[in-house]
């Protein structure tokens, strides 16, 4: 009550001079009405104002364009709001009641609350012609109500509206978002395709090597961005010219962070697949993003090209699955790291330094460690023992699949060098059929309106379009599949795995995550690994007609 009665005194009303704000907003939501341009509003109020004939300043015009009315976090809003407690301005003058806001209970809040507390004059024009101070009788209409219940409402139809055409684009493959993800740009020819970027998309397949082959942490890959100068996805866009921000932060230092280069590993995008829906606000009122359950998501595939390959983008996740996190205090991630369980529990084992003088490491069951020494055994082994028995099994495995050199370079020769240009050929007709029934599917919703097709006509040429669309999609992305297989030489990406190790010297890391799932260490001290390719030397062999046979694990 003190500042209400303070703004009332300040302004008593037998000599009040009133400090004018016009308030403006324009929104998707309004669509293509000129009467609400933000020219045509400030025409209209202007047009009032200098027919006022209370004694008067212009404190401010206010503009909100592209804000939403369902809300009140609109810049100049705010901006206003602040004059008003200040006592700068105490008249505010509007179009109409959906331009102060289209949210009923927000409505009613600063008409029948803050504008009486600080003793504003509040005009409307039109829908309906109000005026605070004249006629205050009119404030307790039940025209007021109405009218911001027809203004709410109009919002909640337009979002079930939005929402089912952009639902539907998502079906269809189509991107809606108003900025391509890190890696990609938009089509210029088409915004809801999606190509790729080539400066990003290099940090992209930076990103998911030195994770996958290198063995880098998620933190050593944030320092090494950091560290070359790369800017984070936000800072990249608005050096391209992108008026882009982070919904979570507005300060944005060009510094990428352990959350970024995560959700980049596990980003189904960067597989040519188009996945939308991550997200949703809670209401049409409020705002907040919240995240949907996988399940809701809207996955189209082989929409676009591809930035990584499928054979990476797995040994990703399964690396992102596993606990790959350093020993406290260490800066090493060693070879075996986030790959040795206990046999018995399953658990992982974690390493450490033995006690006393030793300098040996060893790991043990983190279960019998951490938890409780009832629920499963030490399984203690000296890591370096470890190491010796994986690196054995591995250079095995490696060195008598490597024997296999004249087989391999037969299996090279019979994919022919004209290869990969057989399958561009094939590709290329396959996307030119796609871009053929987009467009005549575009066609018919114009011959629907006109009058040339009936709604079931439309309806069913229009499935049957989108259904030829899928179709097509799926057999354009397996034939880019095979182009990339027979560019590297075979049909297979397995038998490369194997040839590109060669003879090894010592445990790799970038072997480790190829050719393994788990190593797991029986209490007996017996090692059982389980490796990523069962028996890939007789894939070799079948294919060169041979039968040789290997177990081991």
């Amino acid at each position: 009550m003190g500042r209400r009665n303070q703004a009332k005194s300040a302004l008593p009303r037998d000599s009040r001079k009133w400090r004018v704000a016009l308030y403006i907003r324009l929104s998707k939501e309004d669509g293509n009405d000129v009467s609400n341009s933000v020219i045509h509003q400030e025409q209209r109020l202007a047009a009032f104002l200098s027919a006022f004939k209370d004694d008067y300043i212009l404190s401010g015009i206010y503009r909100d364009d592209g804000c939403t009315g369902t809300d009140t976090n609109r810049a100049e809003f705010q901006r206003m709001l602040k004059d008003i407690r200040e006592h700068k301005v105490n008249c505010v003058i509007v179009k109409d009641l959906s331009r102060l806001s289209r949210n009923v209970t927000d409505a009613t809040y600063y008409i029948e609350n803050v504008f009486v507390e600080y003793d504003v004059r509040f005009i409307s024009l039109e829908l309906p012609a109000l005026d605070s101070f004249l006629r205050p009788e009119q404030m307790n209409s039940i025209l007021v109500p109405i009218q911001n219940v027809i203004n709410d409402d109009f919002c909640r139809q337009t979002s079930i509206k939005v929402r089912g055409v952009f639902n539907q684009k998502r079906t269809m493959g189509q991107f809606i978002g108003a900025f391509a993800p890190y890696g990609f740009i938009k089509d210029p020819a088409d915004k809801h395709r999606l190509l790729i970027d080539g400066e990003a998309a290099s940090v992209v397949r930076d990103i998911f090597n030195w994770y996958v082959r290198d063995g880098v942490s998620m933190g050593a890959i944030v320092r090494k961005l950091n560290e070359l100068r790369i800017p984070n996805p936000a800072a990249y866009k608005n050096q391209k010219g992108l008026q882009y921000k982070n919904r979570y932060s507005e300060a944005n230092d060009a510094l990428w962070n352990p959350k970024t280069v995560r959700n980049i590993l596990g980003n189904e995008v960067y597989l040519g697949h188009m996945v939308q829906g991550r997200y949703r606000v809670k209401s049409y009122k409020v705002h907040t993003q919240i995240r949907t359950p996988r399940e809701e998501w809207y996955v189209a595939e082989n929409t676009h090209e591809p930035v990584v390959g499928r054979e990476l983008f797995d040994m990703a996740q399964k690396l992102r699955e596993k606990d790959t996190r350093q020993t406290p205090g260490q800066k090493t991630l060693y070879p075996l790291s986030g790959f040795v369980r206990c046999a018995d529990c399953k658990k992982a084992m974690v390493r450490s330094q033995g006690g006393g003088k030793t300098k040996y490491s060893y790991y043990q069951c983190s279960t019998y460690r951490k938890k409780s020494r009832e629920a499963c055994t030490k399984h203690s082994i000296r890591a370096d023992i470890l190491e010796e028995a994986v690196f054995s099994a591995l250079k095995i495995q490696i060195e008598l699949i490597s024997s296999f050199d004249a087989v391999a370079d037969e299996i090279s020769r019979s994919s022919g060098g004209s290869e990969p240009s057989r399958l561009s050929a094939m590709l290329s007709a396959r996307e030119k059929e796609i871009a053929k029934i987009l467009n005549l599917k575009d066609s018919l919703y114009a011959d629907w309106k006109s009058g040339d097709l009936t709604g079931d006509d439309y309806r069913r040429m229009k499935a049957n379009y989108e259904q030829q669309i899928k179709t097509l999609q799926e057999a354009a992305g397996k034939l880019r599949e095979k182009r990339q297989a027979a560019e590297e030489g075979t049909d297979d990406p397995r038998l490369q795995t194997f040839l590109k190790h060669g003879i090894m010297e010592g445990l790799d890391r970038s072997a480790v995550v190829d050719f393994v799932d788990a190593v797991y260490v029986h209490a007996n001290g017996a090692v059982e690994i389980a490796f990523r390719f069962r028996d890939q030397h007789k894939l070799v062999a079948q294919t060169a007609g041979g039968g040789f046979g290997f177990t081991i694990g």
